[in-house]
């Protein structure tokens, strides 16, 4: 076997060495994106259940949730600032959420059930102060999002089905 035989063998073999390497790469990027989905959704789920920890570790948020939620004017002014925190958060976390969808980092599955939570709270009168006067603090694309899902013509869409009385988060 002569010396330009052997180079070309060796051409041939690098090539598909370049090949398998590819392969792996991709192969490893693949697992790499799941990966980051996977903890994107985790972490996103745990800021949430953050959220719902507050109200449920405390019978005064949730006292102040529940009523600024429905009527905000029934509020102190402390109570007030409680409740502009609260969902300063509440949609701080639903902006990180939608941002991550945007960049596909979180799945269709996981943003549509936190969209319909979105919904439903937004659409309650007191949440709806609170957006309409801080709105102007969060991403133009998020703000388009929860006007396009709250529409100002959304019925009650917070209360129980047969009920007069607001659903309690």
């Amino acid at each position: 076997m002569g010396l330009d035989n052997l180079a070309n063998l060796a051409e041939i073999l690098a090539a598909i060495l370049v090949i398998i390497s590819l392969v792996y790469v991709g192969v490893q990027i693949k697992q790499n994106t799941s990966a980051l989905r996977s903890n994107t959704a985790h972490n996103t789920s745990e800021g949430f259940t953050d959220l719902y920890l507050i109200l449920a570790k405390s019978k005064e948020m949730s006292d102040i949730f529940a009523r600024g939620s429905h009527d905000f004017d029934s509020l102190d002014s402390i109570e007030k600032v409680q409740f502009y925190a609260y969902f300063h958060k509440f949609f701080r976390n639903y902006e990180n959420a939608y941002y991550q969808f945007s960049r596909s980092a979180l799945e269709y599955e996981s943003f549509d059930g936190l969209t319909k939570q979105l919904e439903m709270v937004s659409s309650m009168p007191g949440v709806r102060v609170y957006w309409k006067d801080r709105k102007n603090w969060y991403n133009e694309g998020f703000q388009q999002f929860v006007d396009e899902l709250l529409n100002d013509d959304v019925p009650e869409k917070f209360k129980l089905a047969g009920t007069t009385s607001p659903a309690q988060p």
